[in-house]
C-alpha cells in the first residue's frame, strides 16, 4: 500500500465502525419522528458531525496507541495505518486537524439551523460539542488518557449513547424525555461490547504497555462475563419500554382497546382557572408545530408548575431522609447560618454525579458542628463525606434545597476507615506493600517533601541545625493538605524520583492536623508511589492518634517531624559511632597484626642463625674432608689416567697400517687409488703394491669375480 493513499486513509478511519454513529443517529432520528419532531436538516448534520468526530477519534487513537507503544505492527486485530507505516506522522496530524475541522463546521451549521429553536437558544450545543472533541482526543492521547485508566468504557457509553441519540433527538424536538435516556443508554451499552471484545483480544498488550482497561485491571473473566452483560442489559432497558403504555406515532395511533390514548407524558395539566386541559404535546401531534398559535397553546403559569412541583416534593418527602453526600463547599454566613454545597462522585476521576445546595439554620447549626467536631476531631469543611438528617424543600425563587438537621460522625469516620482498608488489600494484592524497606548505610542527602510554609518543616530543619553533623537537604514544596494535596504529593515524589541518583533517602513531613486533613495519606495513588519508591521514605505527618497506611508502607513511620529530623541524627549518630568501632577494630587489629610479624620476624632470625651455623659448621667440615682426602684423590685420578693412556697407547700402536702389513696385508694401488674391488681394474692396468718392507710394481693381467654365497 502506497504511503499517505486513499487506501490508506480508508484503512485509518475505519469504515467497519462508521455504522455506530449512523445507527445512533437514525434511532434518535427514528424517535424524532414517531414523536412528530422530525427535521431532515438538523438530522443530517447531527449525522454528518456523528462521522466526522468518529473518524477524528479513531485517528487520534491509532496514533497515540502507537506513539504509546499499544499498536505494534504484529498486534491482533485489523491493521493500524500509521503502525503499519502506511501514513506519516505529519500527514496523520493533518488529517486529524482537517476532519476536527469539518466537524466543527457541521457543529455551526447545526447551531444555525436550531437557533431559537431551543430551550437555551443553541448554546448548550457548543458545551456538547466542545466535550466530544475533547473525548476525541483525549480518550487515548493527552497527558491523562481515559482508555489507559479505566475510564473507555464509560466515556464510550457517554460518547456513543447518550450524548449522540439524547442530542440529536433534542435539536430536532427541543426536549429530552426518559425513553430517549433509556434508549440512548441501551445503544451505549450494545456498543460498548465491541470495546471490551477489543479490550479482551488485546489484554496481554495493553497490560504490557501500561492501558489499564477494565479487563487489565481485573482478569479475564471480567471481560468474558462483561460482554455477556453489556449484551443482556440493553435488552432489558428496552423490555422495559413494553411496561409503559403503547406509544402513538406522530398521527394519532390507535391503541389495542380502541381508545385514543395521549402519548406517555401527556397527562393533562391544570389550567389557570382549575380545569384540566390538553396537554401541548397532544396539540403537538394533531397540528404541525409551525401552524400553532399562541391563541391556541394551552398553558399554565410558572408559578403554577413551580407549585406542583413544591406539593409532589412535600407529599413525597414529608418525613426526613438520611442521605450521605460530600460537601464541595461550605461557607457560614454572618447571620449564623451555614450554606453547602452537597455532590455525590462517580468514576476514578471523581466527576460530580449529583448535586443540591443544602443550608443548617442558626437554631442548629452551632450543636451539629459542634457535636460532629468533638467526635471526629474535625471541623465541617469541603472534601469530608458526611451522613445528614435532611429535609426536602421547593421554594419558587431559590429552588430545590435541603434543610439539614443532624449528622452522624460515625459514617464520616465509617467512610474514611473503609477508604483506608481498600488501599490496604489493594497495595496487598498488588504485592508492593513491603517494597520499601531497603535500608541506607548512611543517610546525609535528604529529599524533603513538604510544605515550605509549614511550621512542621521549620521545626525539622531547626533540629538538624542543632545537631552536630551537616545534612544536604532538597525541598519538593508541595500542598499537604485539602483537595490538591494528593496529586501535589505525587508530583513532588515523581520529582525525587527524576533525581534519585542525588538523594539517599526521601522525608515526608507535615504538622498536625484533623483526620481529615490526614486523609490524602490514605489514598491509594499516594501510598502505591511511596511503596513503590526508589529510595527509602520515612514519614512524619504530625499525628499521635493514628497510622496512616502511608505510614504502613513507608520505610520508617515517625509521628512529627522533629521525630524525623531526630531519626535522622540517631541514624548518623549511629554510622559515626560504627565508624568508631570500626576504626578501633582496625588499630587493633593492625596493631596485634604487627605484633605476631615481629614475633614472627624474631623467631624466624633466630631460625635462621642457628640453621646458618649448623650449615656454615657441615660445610667447614666437609670442605676439611675435602682438603684432606684431595692429594689421594689427586694422584689416584692420575694413576688411573695414566693407566688409561698407557692402554690407548698399546692399542694404537697394534692397530697401526705398518704393523697391519707387517702381519702380510698389502695395500693395492691404481691410478693412486687404493683397489676394494676386482672390478675397478681392468686388465693392463698398472697396479702399486705396498707391504712391509716395500713396494711391487705390477700389471694386471686378467681379473675374476667371486660370486657371494646366498
Amino acid at each position: 500500500m502506497r504511503t499517505n493513499s486513499l487506501s490508506a486513509w480508508i484503512l485509518a478511519v475505519r469504515p467497519y465502525s462508521l455504522g455506530n454513529s449512523v445507527i445512533l443517529v437514525l434511532v434518535a432520528s427514528a424517535m424524532a419522528w414517531t414523536d412528530g419532531g422530525f427535521r431532515p436538516g438538523p438530522a443530517a448534520l447531527c449525522l454528518a458531525f456523528a462521522l466526522l468526530m468518529q473518524c477524528t477519534a479513531n485517528l487520534v487513537n491509532d496514533l497515540s496507541d502507537f506513539l504509546k507503544g499499544a499498536d505494534r505492527p504484529d498486534r491482533l486485530g485489523p491493521d493500524r495505518a500509521f503502525a503499519k507505516g502506511y501514513i506519516t506522522l505529519p500527514a496523520m496530524k493533518a488529517g486529524i486537524a482537517g476532519f476536527t475541522l469539518a466537524a466543527c463546521a457541521a457543529g455551526a451549521g447545526i447551531l444555525c439551523l436550531t437557533h431559537g429553536r431551543l430551550p437555551y437558544g443553541g448554546w448548550e450545543l457548543v458545551a456538547v460539542g466542545l466535550a466530544c472533541v475533547v473525548f476525541a482526543y483525549f480518550y487515548t492521547a493527552g497527558p491523562w488518557p481515559l482508555a489507559y485508566h479505566g475510564l473507555g468504557d464509560a466515556a464510550v457509553v457517554l460518547f456513543f449513547g447518550l450524548i449522540p441519540v439524547g442530542f440529536t433527538y433534542y435539536v430536532q424536538t427541543g426536549q429530552w424525555t426518559a425513553e430517549v435516556t433509556l434508549v440512548a443508554l441501551a445503544c451505549g451499552l450494545v456498543i460498548d461490547t465491541m470495546l471490551m471484545l477489543n479490550n479482551f483480544r488485546d489484554r496481554e498488550e495493553d497490560a504490557r504497555c501500561g492501558k489499564r482497561t477494565i479487563v487489565v485491571l481485573t482478569c479475564a473473566a471480567v471481560g468474558r462475563w462483561g460482554y455477556l452483560l453489556l449484551g443482556l442489559v440493553p435488552a432489558v432497558l428496552c423490555l422495559t419500554l413494553l411496561a409503559a403504555p403503547l406509544r402513538r406515532g406522530a398521527h394519532g395511533h390507535v391503541a389495542q382497546d380502541g381508545a385514543h390514548r395521549p402519548r406517555r407524558g401527556a397527562e393533562r395539566l391544570p389550567g389557570r382557572d382549575g380545569a384540566q386541559h390538553p396537554p401541548l404535546r397532544s396539540i403537538a401531534h394533531n397540528r404541525h408545530p409551525a401552524r400553532l398559535t399562541m391563541a391556541e397553546e394551552r398553558h399554565i403559569t410558572l408559578r403554577e408548575l413551580q407549585r406542583l412541583v413544591r406539593q409532589t416534593l412535600e407529599e413525597r418527602f414529608a418525613l426526613p431522609v438520611w442521605i450521605s453526600a460530600e460537601i464541595s463547599e461550605i461557607k457560614i454566613n454572618r447571620s449564623g447560618h451555614c450554606y453547602l454545597e452537597l455532590v455525590e462522585k462517580g468514576g476514578d476521576n471523581g466527576v460530580p454525579t449529583a448535586q443540591a445546595r443544602a443550608v443548617i439554620w442558626r437554631s442548629h447549626y452551632p450543636r451539629i458542628a459542634g457535636y460532629f467536631e468533638a467526635e471526629t476531631g474535625q471541623r465541617l469543611e469541603a472534601g469530608i463525606q458526611i451522613l445528614a438528617r435532611v429535609l426536602v424543600t421547593y421554594h419558587e425563587i431559590y429552588g430545590f434545597s435541603l434543610q439539614i438537621t443532624d449528622m452522624d460522625p460515625s459514617y464520616t469516620l465509617g467512610d474514611m476507615e473503609r477508604q483506608r482498608q481498600r488501599t490496604i488489600a489493594q497495595l496487598q494484592r498488588d504485592g508492593v506493600w513491603d517494597m520499601n524497606r531497603e535500608t541506607p548505610a548512611v543517610v546525609q542527602r535528604v529529599a524533603v517533601v513538604s510544605s515550605a510554609n509549614a511550621a512542621g518543616y521549620q521545626d525539622f530543619c531547626k533540629e538538624l541545625d542543632k545537631s552536630p553533623y551537616r545534612f544536604a537537604l532538597t525541598l519538593f514544596d508541595a500542598f499537604m493538605q485539602g483537595a490538591a494535596a494528593e496529586e501535589s504529593i505525587v508530583e513532588a515524589l515523581c520529582a525525587v524520583a527524576a533525581r534519585q541518583e542525588e538523594f539517599d533517602a526521601v522525608v515526608l513531613i507535615r504538622g498536625g492536623g484533623s483526620r481529615s486533613d490526614l486523609n490524602c495519606f490514605n489514598a491509594y495513588r499516594l501510598c502505591s508511589h511511596i511503596a513503590q519508591f526508589p529510595l527509602p521514605v520515612a514519614t512524619g505527618i504530625g499525628h499521635d492518634k493514628d497510622t496512616s497506611v502511608a505510614d504502613m508502607v513507608a520505610h520508617t513511620a515517625l509521628k512529627t517531624p522533629t521525630a524525623v529530623a531526630g531519626w535522622l541524627v540517631e541514624r548518623m549518630a549511629g554510622a559515626d559511632g560504627r565508624l568508631d568501632v570500626a576504626a578501633l577494630q582496625l588499630h587493633d587489629a593492625t596493631t596485634a597484626l604487627l605484633h605476631a610479624s615481629e614475633v614472627r620476624l624474631e623467631r624466624l632470625r633466630g631460625e635462621l642463625r642457628q640453621t646458618s651455623g649448623t650449615l656454615l659448621t657441615r660445610q667447614t667440615v666437609r670442605l676439611e674432608h675435602l682438603a684432606a682426602t684431595l692429594p689421594e684423590a689427586a694422584r689416584g685420578f692420575l694413576a688411573r689416567q695414566l693407566l688409561r693412556l698407557d692402554n690407548a697407547a698399546e692399542l694404537v700402536a697394534g692397530r697401526s697400517p705398518e704393523q697391519i702389513l707387517r702381519l702380510g696385508f698389502a695395500v693395492v694401488r691404481s691410478g693412486g687409488r687404493a683397489v676394494v674391488s676386482a672390478g675397478g681394474v681392468g686388465p693392463g692396468d698398472a697396479l702399486r703394491i705396498e707391504v712391509a718392507d716395500g713396494t711391487i710394481e705390477a700389471t694386471v693381467k686378467n681379473t675374476k669375480i667371486w660370486q657371494k654365497k646366498s
